[in-house]
Formats: structure tokens, C-alpha cells, sequence
């Protein structure tokens, strides 16, 4: 081009007619050929920095339709979680990853063992399924109660833990935990301890302990010992006649007896009888 002050031949363009594609445009200023002299002469979503179209903008009217010029950059606003609706509205979800739809903030994905049950996007995945009794492993999934037990939810599935002095010995799930292990003899303290048959007596189990259930009839447990089980026959024990403890006073002549569980005379005394047949009197007859 023809330089004004000095009327030399300088390198560089007057006008459009002195540049080509790729950079058809003159700046006339800088007598530069360039891509762009505006924001007009990019393709919509790019500006003009510097002669070059680059990506970005300054209005909304270099935008694409339904765009918005955000932070100096061609949003869709219908779509954009950290511009939803309008520029800056950012949008966040608890415990997940927040979405825009419509303009309008969503909850996109829970991280895992979380969901959004009540589907507000404002308090994001709000359930913990890994542990929550009410949905556990997904919302509205209710642990059911089993009988003798607490019920719980581990990483999304439910169980339950047995009470204390009850055990699940059949490991069927509807029954929970159906043994009573402070009482049952079959499981007397943990499931398939089964109490043996003491002496005298059926077994019993008390406190998770084995032991004596109840002595037979006509025996009783005076030691207050479940080894020997019901030791003592109180139908003819003259020191536990009846019941444990009560002795048999001895007859006028004659030794003490037990009898069906009543105290009378053993045997008379020599040269005595019991002609009477009264334990009263004892062997009143010499």
C-alpha cells in the first residue's frame, strides 16, 4: 500500500481488494489482512479478538438463538448446571451431581448408597439407601420387622440383629429370631445345646443355664443341685417325708417310717406291736 506521509510503497493492505482468503478482511489502521474487523464477521458463538474469531462473546447478539452471553461465553441457559436459567445461577445437589433442564436445576445422579426420594432438586440425593431402614437399597423399600429383633440396613440391603437372650436357629428370615436361647431346652443358651434329662426329672433351662425343669412325682431336689437331678423320693424318705426338709419324728416304741409321703411307724421295737393300727401311739402294745 501507498504509506500517506512518506508516499513509499509499504508492505501491507489499503482495502479488502489487497487481502484473500484465509484473512480476507483489511484493518486499514494497521494495514493488516485479518479474518475479522467485528464480532459480525464470526460465526455466531465467536468474537473478534485481535483480527482472529475466537470463541466467546460480549452480547447476546453474537449468540446462537436461545443463548445467553455468560461470563463472556454463549450459553444455553436451558441446559447449563452452573448457568441455568439465567447467567451465574449455579446449579448443586447434596450428595450427587446437579443438572438444568428447561432451565430449571435438577438432580442429574446420586453418588452411590444415596437417592433422591422426594425428587426435590434443592436438597439434592437427600436418603442415604446404604443404611436407611425406610429405603434401604432404594426409596420406599421398608425394612420389615421380624419377630425378636432389630432390623437393619447394610449397604442397601436389610437383615436384622437378634435381641439379647434370642437366636435365629431355623436361618429362615420371616420367623427372625423365633428361639427364646434363656429357656429353650433344645437351645439352651446357644441354638443346638440341648439340656440332657436330669435323674428323677425333666430338663429345664433357666437363664441360658441347664437344669432341673420339674421333678417327677414323688421326688424332689433337696440338694438344690441339677448333677443329681431330683435325688431324694419323698414317698419314703423319713428325712424328707413329703417335701424336702421334713423329718419323721420317732414313734413311741418303735422306729420312724415314710409311707406315700406320710410319716408313721417304721418298724416296732422288739417285743413292741402296733395293735391298734394307730401311728399315733406308736407300738403301744408290749
Amino acid at each position: 500500500h501507498c504509506e500517506d506521509l512518506t508516499h513509499t510503497c509499504e508492505a501491507g493492505c489499503r482495502a479488502d481488494e489487497g487481502c484473500s482468503d484465509p484473512t480476507p478482511l483489511c484493518d486499514v489502521v494497521l494495514h493488516y489482512c485479518v479474518v475479522c474487523l467485528g464480532d459480525t464477521d464470526c460465526d455466531p458463538g465467536m468474537r473478534c479478538l485481535d483480527g482472529a474469531c475466537v470463541m466467546g462473546c460480549e452480547t447476546a447478539a453474537t449468540c446462537p438463538v436461545g443463548n445467553e452471553c455468560c461470563a463472556e461465553a454463549c450459553t444455553d441457559v436451558d441446559v447449563s448446571p452452573t448457568n441455568c436459567g439465567t447467567c451465574g445461577n449455579v446449579c448443586a445437589a447434596a450428595n450427587g451431581i446437579a443438572g438444568c433442564a428447561a432451565g430449571e436445576c435438577t438432580v442429574e445422579s446420586c453418588d452411590t448408597g444415596w437417592d433422591d426420594c422426594d425428587l426435590l432438586a434443592s436438597n439434592g440425593c437427600e436418603i442415604a439407601t446404604a443404611v436407611d431402614l425406610a429405603n434401604c437399597g432404594s426409596c420406599a423399600n421398608v425394612c420389615p420387622a421380624r419377630p425378636n429383633a432389630d432390623e437393619t440396613c447394610d449397604l442397601g440391603v436389610c437383615g436384622f440383629t437378634c435381641l439379647t437372650g434370642f437366636e435365629d436357629c431355623d436361618t429362615l428370615v420371616d420367623t427372625g429370631c423365633e428361639v427364646d436361647t434363656m429357656t429353650n431346652v433344645s437351645n439352651c443358651s446357644s441354638c443346638g445345646n440341648v439340656c440332657a434329662v436330669p435323674a428323677n426329672a425333666t430338663p429345664g433351662c433357666a437363664g441360658g443355664v441347664c437344669g432341673i425343669g420339674t421333678c417327677n412325682t414323688g421326688f424332689a431336689d433337696c440338694n438344690v443341685s441339677a448333677a443329681d437331678g431330683c435325688e431324694v423320693n419323698t414317698l419314703n424318705d423319713i428325712a424328707n417325708c413329703s417335701t424336702c426338709g421334713n423329718i419323721c419324728p420317732a414313734p413311741a416304741n418303735a422306729a420312724p417310717g415314710c409311707a406315700g409321703g406320710v410319716c408313721g411307724i417304721g418298724t416296732c421295737n422288739t417285743g413292741f406291736a402296733d395293735c391298734n393300727v394307730s401311728a399315733a401311739d406308736g407300738c403301744e402294745v408290749n
